[in-house]
């Protein structure tokens, strides 16, 4: 059995709690700030025990969250192995919340490490490189300003309602025009709420054009057009920014085996609660994964039922087994429109694989026909 350095992190905002073992050796207890200063003493510390352990290779790991991967890359950086679990990956039972704290969660989290030192195979969470997570930052940066702007337009229609006057819209010019008309009709105190969300929508609306450029500008790159067009294909309803949350939170298409590992990672699979002769209770989907993407996914079904008939007609097919579940039909058309752009995106992909070893084989080749030409027979 190979031995490792094995750390295992609780990792906060504000700070590190490491459980750091020597093969089979009693953990030690580390404390750290979580900056980076103290990320680098860190880094130092852990090299410089490898060093005393002959050179002893080091596996790092902490549990998923909202901060990131910005300590993962620093830790591979500095060539020490780090893993990013899933909180699924983490034994997780009633006394343990019952009996939680840092320290445990890092215990916790190094007991994972020495099942893999011991041979078992771990799920890791999959980091994607750091350019789609920057793609993400930008896509997922529209979504919430939409989403926003959304929000304000609610608060204007609702403001009204509350006023026992009836609103015409929020969106075209001619509503702009009557809403700053009603500036001067309401009275005091409505007038201002009014006039502040007119200019936080006005702000909402420059900033989400402005993305939309930005995003446009992706999507035609090098790196998306022919998955964009792909995934657009023969699909109304997927525009370029429906396409563009699909690949990107979607990242690596080839990490997917088949259709189901797709919906399960999307959220749009069945619960299942089955045990003993009970082999037929499904529930709820799981909602798990990006919800951004099941969002445009179900925009993307809804315009597909009013524009496209044969879309139209798989949905009536599918409400026509069960007519007082609606949902459920909708959940089953966003299941099919999301395997059919996974199998497109998959095709490019791999094509762009085929053609760029296709490359790196022919380039080689004509190398050494020019070279022979040149110094003749």
């Amino acid at each position: 059995m190979r031995e490792f350095i094995m750390a295992g992190c609780d990792l906060h905002d504000g700070s590190m709690i490491l459980k750091v073992a020597v093969g089979t050796a009693a953990a030690e207890k580390w404390v750290y700030d979580n900056n980076a200063p103290s990320r680098r003493k860190m880094i130092a510390r852990l090299k410089a025990l490898s060093k005393a352990h002959r050179g002893m290779p080091i596996l790092f790991a902490y549990e998923s969250c909202g901060l990131g991967y910005y300590l993962r890359d620093e830790l591979e950086g500095a060539g020490i192995r780090c893993l990013v679990l899933p909180s699924t990956s983490l034994p997780k039972s009633p006394k343990n919340k019952l009996n939680k704290n840092d320290e445990k969660d890092a215990d916790r989290i190094l007991a994972v490490l020495r099942s893999i030192q011991g041979g078992q195979e771990v799920s890791e969470v999959w980091v994607p490189p750091a350019e789609m997570r920057a793609d993400r930052d930008l896509v997922r940066t529209r979504v919430s300003a939409a989403e926003k702007l959304a929000s304000i337009r609610t608060q204007i229609r609702s403001l009204f309602k509350r006023l026992g006057r009836k609103c015409h819209g929020t969106t075209s010019r001619q509503d702009r025009e009557w809403l700053q008309k009603q500036l001067e009709r309401l009275p005091s105190g409505p007038d201002e709420a009014l006039d502040s969300l007119l200019r936080q929508m006005d702000f909402y609306e420059r900033e989400v054009a402005h993305l939309d450029e930005r995003i446009h500008e992706l999507a035609e790159s090098p790196r998306y057009r022919k998955l964009v067009a792909a995934v657009r294909q023969e699909e109304k309803g997927v525009g370029e920014l429906v396409a563009m949350v699909f690949l990107t939170e979607l990242g690596d298409c080839l990490r997917f085996h088949n259709r189901r590992k797709v919906g399960g990672y999307l959220g749009l699979a069945p619960r299942s609660d089955e045990t003993g002769k009970a082999d037929d209770r499904k529930g709820h989907i799981t909602h798990q994964g990006p919800a951004v993407v099941r969002k445009m996914l179900c925009q993307a079904v809804w315009c597909q039922n009013r524009c496209a008939p044969r879309a139209k007609a798989r949905y009536e097919k599918l409400v026509a087994r069960n007519p007082q579940h609606k949902k459920i039909a909708v959940v089953a058309m966003m299941r099919q429109l999301a395997v059919r752009m996974w199998h497109r995106a998959v095709a490019v992909t791999e094509s762009q694989i085929d053609a760029k070893a296709t490359r790196a084989v022919s380039v080689p080749l004509r190398a050494a026909r020019a070279e022979r030409s040149a110094t003749g027979p």
